[in-house]
């Protein structure tokens, strides 16, 4: 997503990007990378980073320990964008706390599979905490896991 979406570095200065990775590689718009502020998670056993790149490394066998990485962030809050294997290895990992999906106004036909793919997950129904439409007809919805303490907005 980093890659194909061309990130740039977020607008506010406190804002940090992680970007998982299986090789240290940092393609896309170069300005990210050369802010400081975008951390390339690597697993252990892949080659070193680019030079001045900020790295964070979890996990072995060229795949990134997501597990460790949440916990190594914890007390922050962490915003996951991604394709739907990063979704689904997330989700079905317990490591997703709420789910922000939107529904453009459009048809589209392709060979895409669904929003988040991958292992097996558990199959019960998430709440929906907020949901809203924009004037162009934009559905933006918000789910969080039902064993959440917090209460619904």
């Amino acid at each position: 997503t980093v890659e194909a979406e061309h990130y740039r570095p977020p607008a506010d200065p406190h804002l940090q990007i992680y970007v998982i990775a299986d090789r240290p590689e940092t393609s896309g718009d170069a300005a990210l990378f050369e802010s400081g502020r975008a951390t390339l998670v690597l697993p252990e056993d892949v080659g070193p980073a680019p030079a001045g790149v900020p790295e964070l490394r979890a996990g072995r066998t060229g795949a990134v320990d997501l597990a460790r990485v949440v916990g190594l962030l914890a007390g922050k809050v962490a915003i996951t964008e991604g394709g739907p294997s990063l979704a689904g290895v997330m989700v079905a990992s317990g490591l997703v706390d709420e789910f922000f999906v939107t529904v453009a106004p459009r048809v589209i036909a392709g060979s895409s599979a669904r929003i988040a793919h991958g292992p097996e997950a558990d199959p019960g129904i998430w709440e929906l905490r907020h949901g809203f439409v924009d004037d162009e007809g934009f559905l933006f919805l918000r789910y969080a896991r039902p064993d959440l303490s917090r209460p619904a907005s």
